[in-house]
């Protein structure tokens, strides 16, 4: 990789999914101690394009899977024997190739072709050279697989999964995007330093500068950070990001930051709330932010989720007839509850659902039970997906992804 070493790193301080106490403060100041802290003047956050949403002017209910989920297909992940994988947390697409992570069983990264095929598996783990810890976060950049593990590296591969380059980040990161020129982003929890809490910064070189600053406070410090949510086929360079119990949501490029959507509300948390964890905890899920959840968008599409005064809501917002609708759940009237949860990544117009294999194989054997001979023909009949994948489900199957459309 061109200039990897070297390489600008961006950070953004989100909320997230991931404890920031299990991070090592001792090594984490032991990495951050050669580097200066600077101020600069805040950057500007453009507004042109900002789109609102009241969460309560928006009706909400239950909805059948089959009535969002339309043209759908199913991949499933053909592992060699003795490789399972266990739930998919993350997954990227790039050049018809899947990269997925699986941070439960095998606690690896996969490649896989369009139709789930087995490639390989990314790297290897261990302390020598190439080697790498736990992986928590995948990227992928035209031909390049990045990964970053538990002990604060990034480490990158070609796809023939030969090793290229390690680079050594001063701050425990979770998520991470590359731009075009080489530079990137990370989604970070703590960096050690209380005035660096939840803020967007660079490091470069040995310094590091304040690029947008909105200091909250270091009692949520040790709160998580959000992974960085990125279609590249709608955003092209740039990511969107929302900051920690928050109503906004923001797209950030290398030279700017906009405003793209903001949540109407009589009820965000206070300030004074922010600035005590003890509050915090107590009283968040009373008010109005968004939540800790990627935010998905297509062409058509933005798919987020945010907790209004102590109830999650995904809101689906139609560019196209410019219209926002609510859902306080789903109900799986298709795959007897294989289907757990909305989509996890957006690819081009396409969205991509983890299925519930273990469910599966559970519906598989109560079926295996049934002897009614009609009965069993009237629920084929009824659900011909399900039979279908069912077919090749065993005790240990690998997980099975449904691509679809949302409607």
């Amino acid at each position: 990789m061109k200039n990897f070493l070297p390489a600008v790193l961006l950070a953004v301080l989100l909320t997230g999914c991931y404890s920031g106490n299990n991070v090592d403060e001792r090594l984490n100041a032991t990495r951050m101690k050669d580097f200066t802290f600077t101020s600069s003047p805040e950057q500007e956050v453009l507004g042109s394009s900002v789109y609102q949403i009241n969460p309560s002017h928006v009706e909400k209910g239950f909805v059948d899977a089959s009535e969002i989920y339309k043209n759908r297909s199913y991949i499933e992940l053909k592992t060699p024997s003795g490789v399972i994988l266990g739930d998919i947390t993350k997954m990227k697409i790039s050049n018809g190739l899947i990269l997925v992570l699986d941070e439960r069983i095998s606690k690896s990264a996969y490649l896989f072709d369009s139709n789930g095929d087995y490639m390989f598996k990314v790297g290897r783990k261990g302390g020598g050279p190439g080697e790498h810890d736990d992986p928590i976060d995948i990227e992928f950049k035209g031909e390049r697989i990045f990964l970053v593990d538990r002990s604060f590296n990034i480490y990158e591969y070609d796809l023939k999964n030969q090793f290229i380059a390690k680079q050594q980040i001063p701050f425990f990161s979770h998520s991470m995007y590359v731009f075009d020129n080489d530079e990137m982003a990370f989604s970070n929890n703590t960096t050690g330093y209380e005035d660096l809490s939840y803020q967007i910064i660079f490091i470069d070189g040995q310094e590091i500068i304040k690029r947008h600053s909105k200091n909250i406070g270091k009692a949520i410090s040790g709160y998580t950070s959000q992974p960085l949510t990125n279609n590249r086929a709608i955003h092209g360079d740039s990511f969107l990001f929302f900051k920690p119990w928050d109503t906004k949501v923001y797209q950030m490029s290398n030279n700017q930051v906009e405003l793209r959507y903001e949540i109407v509300t009589d009820n965000p948390i206070p300030q004074k709330i922010l600035e005590n964890s003890g509050m915090l905890l107590e009283r968040e899920l009373k008010h109005t932010f968004i939540y800790n959840w990627p935010i998905l968008e297509t062409e058509n599409l933005a798919i987020m989720r945010v907790l209004d005064k102590g109830k999650i809501t995904t809101l689906i917002h139609n560019k196209e007839k410019d219209m926002v609708r609510g859902y306080s759940g789903m109900s799986d009237d298709l795959l007897y509850g294989g289907i757990s949860d909305f989509p996890i990544y957006a690819n081009g117009n396409d969205f991509y659902v983890p299925l519930m294999v273990e469910q599966l194989y559970e519906v598989k054997q109560e079926l295996s039970k049934i002897t009614d001979k009609k009965l069993l023909a009237e629920l084929r009949e009824a659900r011909p997906e399900v039979f279908k994948l069912m077919e090749s489900i065993n005790e240990i199957s690998n997980p099975i992804l449904m691509k679809c459309e949302i409607q």
